[in-house]
């Protein structure tokens, strides 16, 4: 069966989750609301402030061997700015900060990987699905997820069937362990058509793919 692992219900860290929108700026990470804050959405926020505090927490108590290692696999990451065409190279306090988040996304509170990931995360091979059914969203699996990987499955409410989805409007439904080729994974959403994305998690650190669409799917009907 597919296995949902526990989570905070809290994104990646650029990007909306909830009313709370954060992202990476040279100042560190930025968190800011967004008018029209549900309970729903309240909580959210609440929990990546939790993680992100938890986080720095943890930064702090690094000893310096620690920090040097992350400053040294920040050195690895650098990238090409689009907009400037310049190289740039990542703090190593933001990704240290952005690995926990996800780390406590997917586990909840815990103690993260205190030392940077090994090699390089290429995540996974399943193709998923969806479709809507009544008053749910279902996601179906091509193949089993391979061991330590997760299939995060992300989806956005559209105003209107035609309507062009938002880059960072994707909200995270769950982590899912496929165990095999038609293993479905359902959501109950409100009445209404959706953006559907799905990304891939290394479990044990944090370490996320870049999101891809997978289509749209219309809920019909209410829970």
């Amino acid at each position: 069966m597919a296995v949902l692992k526990p989570g905070a219900g809290f994104g990646t860290l650029s990007g909306r989750v909830g009313n709370a929108v954060y992202s990476n700026t040279e100042y560190g990470i930025v968190v800011r609301d967004v008018p029209g804050r549900s309970g729903r959405d309240t909580d959210a926020r609440a929990a990546v402030n939790y993680a992100m505090a938890r986080a720095n927490e943890f930064w702090y108590g690094l000893d310096e061997d620690q920090v040097e290692a992350w400053r040294a696999y920040a050195r690895r990451q650098v990238r090409r700015n689009p907009a400037t065409g310049m190289l740039t190279v990542p703090k190593a306090v933001n990704l240290f900060v952005g690995l926990c988040v996800k780390y406590y996304q997917v586990h909840g509170p815990s103690t993260p990987p205190l030392l940077p990931p090994q090699g390089t995360f290429l995540g996974d091979t399943v193709q998923v699905t969806v479709a809507g059914e009544n008053a749910e969203l279902v996601f179906t699996a091509s193949a089993a997820n391979q061991p330590g990987v997760l299939t995060e499955l992300l989806a956005q409410r559209l105003m209107g069937p035609h309507n062009a989805p938002k880059e960072r409007g994707y909200r995270t439904l769950g982590f899912v362990e496929f165990a095999g080729a038609g293993e479905t994974f359902r959501a109950t959403r409100y009445a209404a058509p959706y953006a559907c994305a799905t990304r891939f998690v290394e479990s044990a650190t944090g370490r996320a793919t870049k999101l891809v669409p997978i289509g749209r799917a219309t809920v019909t009907e209410w829970d």
